[in-house]
């Protein structure tokens, strides 16, 4: 056997022949693909993917699953239908894992201007996950900001943020919860806030001129009976 190459092999093999020693001669119908289904719009679902990804890592069986997804969606094999549902799976296996993260709604009570307010979460995915932390209140302002990225281990974790009351009363503050890029809402939760701080410090501002008035009055009475004694002392007998 002698080495030769694809061309020398074809070249010198004898051609198929049929029953009666004529060449058979095969001919190639062209073959005219149909469009890829998907848009290059449509595949911004790499983009939800890479979010997901950072969630629950490169591994994860849904992560595998999504990116096969991309991969065969622009193929003619597919109809449009089919192409599309592939690629929404992405975004549903995303919502499935986020819907076990959580802020709780219990209320809160200020009694200072400026404090460290506890917000709990609850992360029932059953692993560690990085996630950003939107505050936003009309009535309070978030020294430390208020946008934070978080990361919160399985099961229920309290947290504290700095806040400045801007007025007492009743209010309320929403904490809203994303993907650390931004790319998926978690949620939103609603919380209960009562500020007393101002209210406190009109009670001070009350009393404390109560009792200016009362040690006014006080030495008023006084000075008023001491000069009825001298006018009574200096009259003739």
């Amino acid at each position: 056997m002698n080495a030769t190459t694809l061309d020398g092999y074809f070249a010198a093999a004898p051609p198929d022949i049929d029953d009666n020693g004529a060449p058979i001669v095969t001919t190639l119908e062209p073959i005219h693909a149909r469009p890829p289904t998907i848009t290059a719009g449509q595949l911004d679902a790499r983009q939800s993917l890479a979010s997901f990804q950072s969630l629950v890592g490169p591994n994860d069986p849904r992560v595998i699953a999504g990116a096969h997804a991309i991969l065969i969606a622009p193929s003619s094999a597919l109809d449009s239908a089919t192409a599309a549902n592939e690629l929404r799976g992405i975004d549903r296996a995303a919502s499935q894992f986020l819907s076990s993260i959580s802020a709780s709604k219990r209320g809160i009570t200020l009694t200072s201007r400026t404090a460290r307010i506890p917000i709990s979460f609850t992360n029932g995915t059953g692993q560690r996950v990085r996630v950003n932390v939107h505050l936003a209140s009309t009535k309070l302002t978030f020294p430390a900001g208020a946008d934070q990225t978080i990361e919160l281990p399985p099961h229920n974790t309290t947290l504290r943020f700095l806040v400045e009351a801007r007025t007492s009363g009743t209010f309320t503050m929403r904490v809203t919860l994303t993907t650390a890029d931004d790319r998926f809402t978690i949620g939103t939760t609603v919380i209960t806030v009562r500020s007393t701080v101002f209210s406190s410090i009109g009670v001070l501002l009350t009393v404390g001129a109560l009792i200016f008035l009362a040690v006014w009055w006080g030495n008023h009475i006084r000075r008023s009976r001491r000069r009825r004694l001298t006018v009574f002392v200096a009259e003739p007998a």
